[in-house]
């Protein structure tokens, strides 16, 4: 006979289910998460979309820029008869009929000088929105991971002080079994467990912090227990490329960059636009007319006017030319004035980027320098521990030794965490001035 589950088992078997799939949140769910609720990421998103309509309208100028149709319909009153032959009727008061008008007019450009450079200055103008984007998104995503990174390192911090305490607790209740310790000595252990307890108090305070800062950042609630996928802060392992490698695929990614000669290819654009002016516009414009009153006689006479009973139509070309030259000299020579006082910051633009690049480069290799001496003075803390305790071990004097030792340990445990978070946060920086590439798949 199979056995049949009680209520309380399968109700026990739901809670497990439920407590081992509770939500935690990665990294690059974070940054996805802080993305896609960013006000300013969501405004600028508007301003690229704007950028995108002044494209659109300089497409659609190309071809039939004017294309409209009116109809008109209502009732008037009926006239019969022509010039000659006129209607009895003069009282005034004549039966209502239905009219229609309708129009159909047009105009396409046959040449407009330097049309292209409007279209491809409106095209640019969406490249520079869309690298300002691109920007804010880097900045957003850099902060993430910096909150990220701070909420792992007090996460570790606070596991290190509880361990200290849990064993000065321990070290302190040795001490009172112990009738031969000297006076200050026990004084020096329960000094040092106040301390540590003020300390716990810090970080506690720098972890809520942390947590509620993450957690409005990404759209979650203040109070949010915001757990993490990872567990430890560890440095990330990767191999730094070479400098001079990462800055020849790094700058012309950069946002900056890319919105700079954007825009230096649209002000250039529009100063040869300007130029423009100087030569006449030729189109091609006509339409079609129609009239129609079943109550009113059609005129034939083509020197009285119907507005009631028509069909006519036409077709021409026109020219259109500007003699204001002095206010297009003007207009010319303003615009131009605009491109070469950008033109002459783009050799001093690059050399800023490349220079930012180099500083950040310089700093993540410091930071990657002061994690080994941090991991090896870790490892020589830990066994001036050891042997504090073994000492202490056989002689109780050994105690502020002991206390010493242990301050020492927690000095370089908390940090190597710190230089993990500088390291971690520094490869951040110098994704983000590499526009955005992951130096995980640089090779």
């Amino acid at each position: 006979m199979k056995p049949v589950l009680s209520l309380y088992t399968i109700l026990l078997l739901l809670f497990a289910c439920s407590t081992t799939s509770a939500e935690t949140y990665s990294l690059p769910e974070l940054i996805d998460l802080a993305l896609r609720q960013n006000a300013e990421i969501n405004a600028q998103q508007w301003r690229v979309e704007k950028a995108q309509s002044d494209l659109m309208k300089a497409k659609a100028s190309r071809i039939l820029p004017r294309l409209r149709f009116k109809s008109y319909s209502g009732m008037v009153p009926e006239a019969k008869g022509n010039i000659i032959a006129l209607d009895s009727d003069t009282s005034g008061l004549r039966p209502l009929g239905p009219f229609i008008r309708s129009e159909l007019e047009f105009t396409q450009p046959l040449f407009v000088a330097k049309a292209s450079n409007f279209l491809l200055a409106a095209h640019k103008g969406v490249e520079v929105e869309q690298a300002a984007m691109d920007q804010k998104s880097q900045d957003i995503e850099f902060l993430i991971k910096e909150f990220y990174y701070g909420l792992l390192l007090t996460n570790e911090l606070a596991l290190l002080v509880d361990e200290l305490m849990s064993t000065m607790d321990n070290k302190i209740t040795e001490i009172e079994d112990t009738a031969d310790l000297s006076l200050s000595n026990q004084y020096k252990l329960r000094f040092a467990r106040l301390d540590l307890q003020q300390k716990k108090q810090e970080v506690e305070q720098k972890h809520d912090l942390a947590r509620a800062a993450l957690a409005l950042y990404v759209g979650l609630p203040e109070d949010h227990p915001l757990p993490l996928a990872e567990k430890k802060l560890v440095p990330r392992v990767l191999d730094l490329p070479d400098f001079e490698m990462l800055a020849e695929k790094a700058i012309p990614l950069r946002p900056e960059w890319r919105q700079f000669k954007a825009g230096l290819i649209a002000k250039k654009a529009l100063a040869d636009a300007a130029t423009g002016a100087y030569y006449p516009q030729i189109f091609i414009s006509g339409g079609v007319r129609h009239a129609y009153a079943p109550h009113r006689t059609d005129q034939h006479n083509p020197f009285v006017k119907d507005d009631f009973n028509l069909f006519n139509l036409g077709l021409f070309i026109g020219v259109k030319q500007s003699f204001e030259w002095g206010l297009i000299r003007a207009d010319v020579a303003k615009k131009q004035a605009a491109y070469k006082e950008l033109k002459a910051l783009e050799s001093t633009g690059i050399q800023g980027l490349r220079l930012d690049l180099h500083r950040t480069y310089s700093n993540t290799l410091a930071a990657k320098s002061a994690l080994e001496l941090a991991r090896q003075t870790r490892k020589l803390s830990r066994q001036w521990l050891r042997q504090a305790q073994e000492a202490y071990e056989f002689d109780e004097d050994e105690v502020k030794e002991l206390v010493n030792a242990f301050e020492n340990w927690a000095l370089s445990e908390q940090n190597y965490y710190q230089q993990t978070f500088n390291y971690n946060i520094a490869l951040a920086k110098l994704e983000k001035n590499v526009g955005g590439l992951s130096l995980d798949n640089i090779p």
